[in-house]
C-alpha cells in the first residue's frame, strides 16, 4: 500500500516527510548498442534481459524515432529499432551483465553496434529538449503520451495507438523505457501541423482521445510517472 500512496502523484496522499537513501557512485558505466528488425524482437530481448540481468539504462527505439536520433552519427539498416543498454557497477559485474545482454539480443536478432548509440544518447540525452522539437520544426502541436503495461500489451498497444494516433495526420514516432522484469512504458510522441491556431487545437485533443482510448482498449493505462491531466 504505502507504493500504492507514494505513486499516486497527490491523489490518495500528502507526503510531509521523506528520507533518502544514498547509493555509492559506481564505479564503472558502460554502454551496449543493438539494432532490431521489429519492435516485437526488441521487446523480446529486452523481456529476456530482465529476467536475470538488471540493466541501469534500457531503452527501445521504434523505426521512426531510432532514424531522428541515430541515422545522421551511426549506420544501421533502414527500418531498425535501436535498443541502448547501460551498465552499472563494479567491472567485473558489469562484465557479466553486458556479456549476457549481448548474448540474448544476439539470440534475438539484434546487430551489435557498440557503445556509440548509447554512449551518445547519454551525452546529449538533453539536447531534444532545449530548444524544444516542436518550437524549431514548424509544426503546429506535438506532445508525448506515456503509457505503462505488462509485456504480453506492449506490442498491441503500441501499433493500435499508432494507428490511431496518425489517423488524424500526425508524425508518431516512439520508444520504450522505464523497463521492469513484468513490463515498461512507451513514449508516444507525435507532430502535427495545422492552418490555424483553432484547427490545431482540435488536432491536438483528436490525437489524444483517440490514442488513450487504442490505449485502453489494448489493456494499457496511464500514466507512468508524470502524472495525469484533463485536457479542456
Amino acid at each position: 500500500l504505502r507504493q500504492l500512496f507514494i505513486g499516486s502523484a497527490g491523489v490518495l496522499s500528502i507526503i510531509t516527510e521523506a528520507t533518502l537513501r544514498l547509493f555509492p557512485i559506481p564505479e564503472e558505466r558502460r554502454f551496449s548498442s543493438s539494432s532490431f528488425p521489429d519492435v516485437h524482437s526488441g521487446l523480446e530481448a529486452i523481456r529476456y534481459i530482465f529476467r536475470e540481468i538488471q540493466p541501469s539504462i534500457a531503452r527501445l527505439y521504434d523505426p521512426e524515432d531510432a532514424a531522428l536520433a541515430f541515422s545522421m552519427h551511426f549506420e544501421f539498416e533502414e527500418g531498425h529499432c535501436m535498443l541502448l543498454l547501460g551498465f552499472d557497477g563494479d567491472p567485473a559485474q558489469n562484465d557479466i551483465d553486458e556479456s549476457k545482454s549481448m548474448k540474448i539480443c544476439s539470440l534475438c536478432g539484434g546487430t551489435d553496434h557498440g557503445e556509440g548509440p548509447a554512449k551518445r544518447w547519454w551525452e546529449h540525452r538533453y539536447d531534444m529538449y532545449y530548444p524544444s522539437r516542436l518550437t524549431t520544426s514548424g509544426f503546429a502541436v506535438g506532445d508525448t503520451i506515456d503509457i505503462v503495461a505488462t509485456y504480453d500489451k506492449l506490442e498491441n498497444i503500441y501499433h493500435a495507438m499508432k494507428v490511431a494516433m496518425e489517423a488524424h495526420d500526425a508524425i508518431v514516432m516512439s520508444h520504450f523505457s522505464h523497463m521492469y522484469q513484468n513490463g515498461g512504458s512507451i513514449y508516444m510522441i507525435f507532430f502535427s501541423s495545422r492552418a490555424t491556431t483553432e484547427e490545431a487545437w482540435e488536432t491536438y485533443k483528436k490525437i489524444w482521445d483517440d490514442g488513450v482510448a487504442a490505449c485502453f482498449r489494448e489493456g494499457g493505462t496511464m500514466s507512468h510517472q508524470h502524472w495525469c491531466r484533463s485536457l479542456t
